[in-house]
């Protein structure tokens, strides 16, 4: 039995169809990634430390105290205080210009120590 010409124009079409939807949504996606939403700009070093209290906050949250412990769990600030988890941020930002400037990349304002 011989297939009509129609039938294989029929097929062609979706094919086509297809062909064109999936260069559309591939333009769309690359439109995406080559223009991302515009950052508010780089977090100075208060924000950082809010940020990352809010991060240990999180892991604290969510650490099991031991049964053999008799005491509440105490706060994450008797734990961790503020000085420690700024000194993190200025630990974590001096490495990170490290790695910056070991790599010959450019130094941006999000790896500056302010």
């Amino acid at each position: 039995m011989k297939k009509s010409p129609n039938s294989q124009r029929g097929v062609f079409n979706t094919r086509l169809l297809i062909a064109v939807a999936l260069c559309m949504a591939s333009a769309c996606l690359a439109g995406f990634a080559i223009n991302p939403p515009a950052s508010p700009g780089p977090l100075s070093l208060s924000a950082r430390v809010a940020a990352q209290r809010a991060v240990e906050q999180v892991y604290w949250n969510h650490r099991i105290w031991p049964k053999e412990n008799a005491k509440p769990k105490p706060a994450l600030s008797e734990v961790m205080p503020d000085s420690a988890i700024q000194a993190k941020v200025e630990d974590t930002l001096r490495k990170s210009s490290a790695v910056h400037f070991g790599s010959g990349q450019s130094r941006g304002s999000s790896c500056k120590l302010r």
